[in-house]
This record gives C-alpha cells, sequence and structure tokens, in this order.
C-alpha cells in the first residue's frame, strides 16, 4: 500500500465559496473526460457516482460539517477493484489567519488531499503503486484548475494584496521569457537568412 499526501492548496475564497462551487465543479474544460455526476443519495452525507470516459468509474462520498465547517469527500475506484484499490481523501476548510501577514484576513479556504493506492498483482505491485500514484499527482492540477475555473466563473477573480499581484505577474512573465527561450532554442532559426 502506498499513500501520497499533497502539500495544502489555499484558495483565495471563503470556504462557503468554495463548497458553493464544488457542487457545480461539473463540467469544466481542465476535465472534459467527465461524462456525468449523479447524485446516488443525498441526506447528511452525499453519494455521486462519477462517470469518466476511458477513466475508471469512481464513488465520492461528501460530508459537509456545518459545526466544523469541513467538506470532507472520500472518493474509490469502483471497477477493477480486482486488481487495486485507490481511496482519496480532500478535506475542505477555512484557512487560519496569520497576524504577521495582514493580507492573509483575506477569505482563504484550505484544501489537504491524500491518496491511498493498493494493488493486487504480484511481484510489480511496487512499481504499478508508484505509477497510479505518478497519474494521480498529475491529475491533482487538472481537479484544483477546474474548480478554480468553476469558482472564478461564479465569483469573479478574487482579491490579492497588490505586492502579491505583482509578484504573481512578475512570475507569469518570466514563465513566458523561459518558454520563449525554449522555444527558440529547441528551433534552429537563422536569422540571417531572414
Amino acid at each position: 500500500m502506498r499513500l501520497w499526501e499533497s502539500s495544502p492548496h489555499i484558495f483565495p475564497y471563503s470556504f462557503e465559496q468554495v463548497v458553493a462551487a464544488f457542487w457545480d465543479r461539473y463540467p469544466n474544460s481542465k476535465a472534459q473526460h467527465i461524462l456525468s455526476e449523479d447524485v446516488i443519495e443525498r441526506k447528511v452525507s452525499i453519494f455521486m457516482f462519477l462517470t469518466a470516459s476511458s477513466i475508471v468509474p469512481t464513488l465520492e462520498e461528501s460530508v459537509y460539517d456545518r459545526s466544523t465547517r469541513t467538506l470532507t469527500t472520500y472518493t474509490r475506484n469502483i471497477s477493477w477493484t480486482s486488481l487495486f484499490h485507490m481511496h482519496e481523501r480532500c478535506v475542505y476548510k477555512p484557512a487560519e489567519n496569520q497576524r504577521d501577514h495582514p493580507w492573509t484576513a483575506l477569505p482563504r479556504t484550505n484544501l489537504e488531499r491524500a491518496v491511498w493506492v493498493d494493488v493486487s498483482y504480484g511481484r510489480i505491485n511496487s512499481l504499478i503503486e508508484r505509477v497510479l500514484v505518478m497519474s494521480f499527482r498529475k491529475s491533482v492540477k487538472k481537479t484544483v484548475l477546474g474548480l478554480t475555473e468553476k469558482l472564478e466563473e461564479r465569483f469573479g477573480v478574487p482579491l490579492v494584496a497588490p505586492h502579491v499581484r505583482s509578484s504573481m505577474v512578475n512570475l507569469s512573465s518570466q514563465k513566458a521569457a523561459l518558454m520563449t527561450e525554449k522555444i527558440f532554442a529547441n528551433k534552429k532559426i537563422g536569422f540571417e537568412k531572414a
């Protein structure tokens, strides 16, 4: 069995906004493989059946606790269980404000994510577990981007402290410059002939 925990992700939106967008997160441009999302049972906890193309169907249980202000999701595969089990737990909760950083007084939501992978395939269990965790790690980025897309659609671009926004712009322009350098380094373009 292999456990992987991602570093916490902070959404620059209030907990209530993140929870509202969570229930309406599909479809989005980052998860086009999700064909449908059906609610099987609705009561204190919600079970959702996610149907995906070319990907193993999953069952998700979502538990919203108003007293502790947490939304916890448990997701597991429901096919191929004779070969492997993947169990994911996500906990959404209001981020704590840090007194030494004034911009953290803005509403934020913390996401903690962990996945357990257990493969039943003989000698190569460890290898398959590593491959499954690696593919899961890649999908986490798309999941966060998809939820962020829905948050921006519904509530607009979040308020960010001016110095944080400028560092985000600087980071974006640095990334663009690096990508341009890589493109020109990979292509043998003769500017002398132009």
